[in-house]
């Protein structure tokens, strides 16, 4: 489930750059440097999922995947947790709700909100939600390592699935 979250959150991302464009960008704009800098702001998605992919991979570079999950568990049952979600979890899912709550906000200004301010914004949201998904995604793929070989291609198939549906569903709206 909590996957879902964040490939939802990715597909949200993905699929709100238009919506977000049109808002910001008035049409028939004869300045491009808008339209470079909003591509350049929305690449951070990107930019933020590599690094902290990279990161987690360093940090968490003691052991294989298997050995990763089995220390969370661990650690967890240890603290008497009745949750087993970790501290970067969590960390990640409030980074994307944030990344979320800013976007919420341009696009629900009244009229078209100064550029400067807007892009900055834009800026944020994107490497917010990047480096959230990007930490997420490694505990995610960590944990589908411990399992059954059919149940990992069965798990990364779904992904792009679901991610097609949130971005239609979103397109459509």
């Amino acid at each position: 489930m909590n996957g879902a979250r964040d490939g939802s959150g990715y597909a949200a991302l993905f699929a709100l750059q238009e919506k977000l464009s049109e808002k910001l960008i008035p049409r028939g704009s004869p300045d491009d440097t808008q339209s470079v800098l909003f591509a350049v702001a929305v690449s951070m998605l990107y930019i933020g999922n590599l690094l902290f992919r990279l990161g987690h991979n360093v940090v968490c570079s003691f052991g294989a995947p298997p050995v990763r999950v089995v220390r969370r568990i661990e650690r967890s049952i240890l603290e008497d947790r009745t949750q087993t979600q970790p501290c970067t979890q969590m960390i990640s899912m409030v980074g994307l709700c944030c990344s979320m709550a800013i976007l919420a906000f341009i696009m629900h200004l009244d009229g078209v909100p100064d550029f400067g301010i807007a892009i900055s914004l834009v800026f944020v949201a994107y490497l917010l939600g990047g480096a959230s998904i990007g930490s997420f995604e490694s505990n995610v793929l960590a944990t589908a390592a411990v399992t059954h070989e059919q149940t990992q291609l069965l798990a990364v198939l779904a992904i792009p699935v679901r991610d097609m549906g949130v971005i239609l569903a979103v397109t459509v709206s």
